[in-house]
């Protein structure tokens, strides 16, 4: 199993001081923040789009990182006073509250959105690759490669593995939980994401060969149910993706 070195030499803060006017004046200090994963001759670097924003309490704010090399999923940490790092959102994760995320893959871009902004939300944040902030500087530095080997291909085999391998997979993903102190997502919620991601690609793609399995209903709302005669064919990608994509759409 490969691994890489994480490297976090500065941090985000978002600082936020009071006023006396009627609305509360924001400062958002957002210090030069870089992470770099090495992996052998390779190099991934995250910056930060401005070290300071200025907005007023209510306001919209939007923090942004750019990265190089690759990203199959991107993480915001939060760290409030005297507390650990905290995962704040990421890419797979359902809509939180007055958060919203947003990866431009083509420019190599992500931000956090924070609408309503509050005093409450003073604190460190950190954008990164890998879910592999923590509270123990001593395990900041871990390599955490699990996710990638695990979850390598995984609309191809996923669907047709067994109960039982599933189980044994989601085992070594909980040890890896309890040894870097981090929540992971289940394979299941990685698998679905991926699956509709994938379709999505597919969808847009006029000149995909598969373009022409997702066929829209006439009233719109669904597509066209793949027919097949084996749990085999029943659980592979296609019929998975049309039925997750229908579900959705209910």
């Amino acid at each position: 199993m490969k691994g890489f070195m994480l490297e976090l030499k500065s941090c985000c803060v978002l600082s936020i001081v009071h006023s006396v006017q009627v609305k509360i004046m924001f400062l958002f200090l957002i210090w030069m923040m870089i992470v770099s994963f090495q992996t052998g001759s390779s190099e991934d670097v995250l910056t930060p789009f401005k070290d300071v924003l200025m907005a007023l309490e209510g306001d919209t704010v939007t923090l942004s990182c750019n990265y190089s090399g690759s990203a199959d999923y991107l993480f915001w940490y939060q760290q409030k006073s005297s507390s650990s790092p905290q995962l704040l959102i990421a890419e797979y994760t359902e809509k939180v509250e007055r958060l919203s995320f947003k990866h431009d893959k083509q420019s190599k871009e992500f931000h956090l959105q924070i609408s309503s902004a509050a005093v409450t939300d003073s604190a460190v944040y950190y954008c990164a690759l890998r879910p592999t902030v923590t509270g123990n500087s001593k395990t900041l530095y871990k390599n955490l490669w699990i996710e990638d080997v695990l979850t390598s291909a995984i609309t191809v085999w996923h669907g047709n593995c067994s109960l039982q391998d599933r189980k044994a997979l989601q085992r070594v993903i909980k040890t890896a939980q309890n040894i870097s102190g981090v929540a992971f997502p289940s394979l299941q919620d990685i698998y679905t994401s991926r699956v509709i991601r994938r379709a999505h690609n597919i969808i847009k793609g006029h000149t995909h060969p598969q373009h022409t399995l997702f066929i829209m209903l006439l009233s719109g709302r669904r597509y066209r149910s793949v027919k097949s005669r084996t749990t085999r064919l029943t659980n592979s990608f296609f019929p998975q993706a049309i039925r997750l994509l229908n579900n959705q759409k209910q």
